[in-house]
């Protein structure tokens, strides 16, 4: 995927470091109030780069440059030999949350656990982008965020529902407080877990950065908002880092009709597909989609078979009006009512949070467009006393600005 060639330049670039792994796949027995590890692989740090390079073969020059450089590698290297890390446990688990009309449901995810002298810095809650395949979900591969936890942080990514143990589900795609809850779930039973196990924390009161690009920005926003309304006794949030997510549903789909564009073809199919399901609207789907996603959907979207650039593919195109039925696109029709209800139940852009957020979003971005960000940032300034900042300049594209965010989210944990 675009999105991950790039990731892999920013994350590759801070974490940089030896290569030996072992696993044990032996579940162990499940607990109704703590973590079960299905399986659990010790990462030495080159390990991470090694992976990274695996995922995106073009980035190896780039990775060369900066190791020639040494300039991240000392920062790194400096941090690591200050905490006594010598390498990253990263565990599939799996663990029980909520699903569908609150019942409760186990889903699965990774955590990565910095194996170190010193006590844990805390937790970061990583929310992962736009995926459509089962092997693109955090229980499944490597993810580029867990090599935050080479700066001293356990490293928790839920699979979100619709992946890993839940694949046969529909994907609950900008279902805000539901995924969240995905998030959220994993962070309180890792954080158990990890006391449980006899990690050591700097701080007592369970601190953690929350962080998120794209769809991981909106889960971002969603996890601080569910935290502080209903968990804000066990979390304290030092900071959530959201980045170009679609906080606004209705304004980004707007949009996207406007300029007849959707970069990632998948976008509006997924979101109604995970309202229908979620909200039980029992849709049919005739009145919203064209051929051949009408008579596809099921194989191609919730398969979890094809990445988002081979759906592109097998679409033919990223035009709305080839992709989507003209009631689908008017946002005035009488099909559309209840997903407009749905589109404002999941918006992200009037809350009053209470921690700090750093929102940053590129001024042309092609996917997601900036005004997401603008109207949370201004909405927040005027209806919070909490410390928001926004950054928004020319980045570039979507892709390219992801380096940006993650570039300075991982300098501002550092």
């Amino acid at each position: 995927m675009k999105f991950v060639y790039f990731a892999v330049l920013c994350v590759a670039t801070l974490f940089m470091t030896g290569c030996s792994s072992s696993s044990n796949d032996e579940p162990s027995t499940p607990s109704s109030d703590a973590l079960e590890v299905v399986s659990s692989t010790d990462m030495q740090p080159s390990e991470i780069i090694g992976l990274l390079t695996q995922y995106a073969p073009s980035a190896a020059p780039v990775l060369e440059e900066s190791r020639a450089s040494g300039s991240y590698m000392a920062l790194i290297n400096a941090k690591m030999q200050i905490l006594g890390l010598t390498s990253v446990k990263s565990d599939v688990v799996r663990f029980k949350s909520v699903g569908k009309d609150g019942a409760e449901l186990y889903q699965t995810g990774k955590i990565y656990i910095p194996q170190q002298t010193s006590p844990l810095r805390g937790i970061i809650i990583a929310n992962h982008y736009t995926i459509t395949q089962n092997s693109e979900a955090p229980s499944q591969t490597f993810q580029l965020e867990g090599a935050a936890s080479l700066l001293g942080y356990a490293v928790v990514m839920a699979d979100y529902i619709g992946f890993g143990e839940t694949k046969a589900m529909p994907q609950t795609y900008l279902c805000a407080d539901l995924t969240a809850h995905s998030s959220v779930d994993l962070a309180l039973c890792t954080y158990k877990y990890l006391n449980d196990m006899g990690y050591k924390f700097v701080y007592a009161d369970n601190e953690v950065y929350n962080e998120g690009y794209s769809q991981g920005g909106e889960v971002a926003l969603a996890v601080q908002k569910l935290i502080e309304s209903e968990y804000a006794d066990k979390f304290t949030i030092r900071k959530t880092f959201a980045g170009a997510g679609p906080y606004d549903i209705a304004a980004t789909f707007k949009t996207m009709i406007a300029n007849n564009n959707s970069p990632i073809s998948a976008v509006m199919p997924l979101t109604f597909i995970a309202m229908n399901y979620y909200y039980g609207l029992n849709l049919d789907f005739s009145k919203y989609f064209k051929e051949p996603l009408l008579s596809n959907y099921d194989k191609w979207i919730n398969s979890k078979d094809y990445n988002t650039t081979q759906i592109d593919g097998l679409l033919g195109t990223t035009k709305v009006d080839a992709i989507l039925t003209a009631n689908a696109l008017n946002p005035d029709a009488a099909e559309m009512k209840t997903m407009n209800e749905t589109f404002e139940k999941n918006s992200l852009v009037k809350w009053s949070p209470k921690a700090p957020i750093a929102l940053f979003h590129s001024t042309t971005d092609n996917v997601v467009p900036d005004l997401n960000s603008k109207e949370a940032y201004e909405y927040f300034k005027a209806n919070s006393s909490a410390t928001v900042t926004f950054d928004n300049a020319d980045y570039g594209s979507h892709y390219t600005a992801a380096l940006q965010f993650y570039m300075k989210y991982a300098l501002a944990i550092y």
